[in-house]
């Protein structure tokens, strides 16, 4: 064989593992194309890898970017794969089974800056960041568990919270002081505040709080609450200086306020302040309920119809003994605080 002959068959080899290696390039992009999406607080971007592993697979990699204010963890990203890989109907394909696909890569220190994960595709289709769930760096989140539900037949619930700093409200949420008492209906009386200022302990009523709220940092559009309506809120927060004081004033417990009968309450929870007059014309338990102008749709705590004369006995939070006291206490007859020893 010539030698002309061997530099053109070398030549041609080299050619065509250029042009193998270029369709190799193309079906790999071709099974994860790159897609920009935009989330509210960042982008995610998809970029395939270059090489294909052999049995099939190809890594794709994430490069997330927050928006100035946002953060997101590894966490927050959901990744699904689907039939299509096809950038414009990815986000409408079938999911298959055994979603969510895992991400790997470290998260870091500041998860406000722009990072990478890679995630591995195991077919010849495509991905789709279903979910990323950016969040506000300054924000806070209030988990679900400090909900109390107050009635089996609504789905809204309430908590007390004390705001570490000024705080927007979440969708589904409200927030309210407790600026007095309606003994006849045995409610507290409540006054929506548009904004969460620190240090004013607060009732808040949700909708549904599903796995918490995140809520916002205080909009500079939202107007300031003045001090003097702040001073009508009722609510205390607890310390080694600050107490209830028994048979006066009510702690929040099970989506109501239930008369505090003594001991003490530990730093930073919180508790109605009542003065006498208030306190001697309630029964140990006061409910939450709309004002005349539907102020909350939350239901009322139901209470038994109770006449003048009716000498049952009450426990401090409501409930009606079949039998007259055995344990020592303080209950309710007749409408009034007995002392049973």
């Amino acid at each position: 064989m010539s030698r002309k002959m061997t530099i053109v068959q070398s030549l041609g080899r080299l050619l065509l593992t250029a042009l193998l290696m270029v369709w190799s390039l193309g079906m790999t992009a071709q099974k994860v194309s790159v897609v920009t999406q935009k989330f509210k607080g960042g982008t995610v971007e998809e970029k395939p890898g270059q090489t294909e592993e052999k049995d099939g697979s190809v890594t794709v990699t994430l490069t997330v970017t927050p928006d100035p204010g946002y953060m997101i963890s590894k966490d927050d990203i959901k990744v699904v794969e689907t039939i299509s890989a096809d950038a414009e109907t990815r986000a409408d394909a079938e999911i298959k089974l055994g979603n969510p696909l895992p991400l790997e890569g470290d998260d870091p220190d500041d998860l406000t800056k722009e990072r990478k994960y890679t995630v591995k595709v195991e077919s010849p289709f495509g991905i789709y960041v279903k979910e990323a769930n950016f969040k506000l760096k300054d924000a806070v989140q209030i988990e679900a568990s400090v909900f109390s539900k107050t009635s089996e037949e609504s789905t809204e619930q309430a908590a007390m919270f004390n705001p570490p700093t000024d705080l927007g409200l979440a969708e589904g949420l409200k927030a309210y002081m407790v600026v007095g008492v309606n003994t006849d209906k045995g409610k507290v009386e409540l006054q929506e505040v548009k904004y969460l200022p620190k240090g004013l302990p607060l009732l808040l009523i949700a909708d549904d709080p599903g796995e918490g709220f995140i809520l916002e940092p205080k909009s500079d559009k939202t107007s300031e609450i003045k001090d003097a309506d702040k001073a009508s809120n009722l609510l205390r927060i607890g310390s080694e200086t600050v107490q209830p004081k028994a048979f006066e004033d009510y702690i929040f417990y099970k989506g109501r306020f239930v008369m505090v009968d003594g001991g003490k309450l530990a730093d930073g929870k919180m508790f109605l302040d009542l003065n006498q007059e208030q306190a001697a014309k309630t029964r140990g338990v006061l409910g939450i309920g709309g004002d005349d102008s539907g102020t909350t749709g939350i239901a009322d705590v139901e209470r038994a119809a109770r006449s003048a004369h009716d000498t049952s006995w009450y426990t401090l939070d409501g409930r009606r003994l079949t039998t007259p006291p055995s344990r020592k206490g303080i209950y309710i007859r007749n409408g009034k605080k007995e002392v049973f020893k």
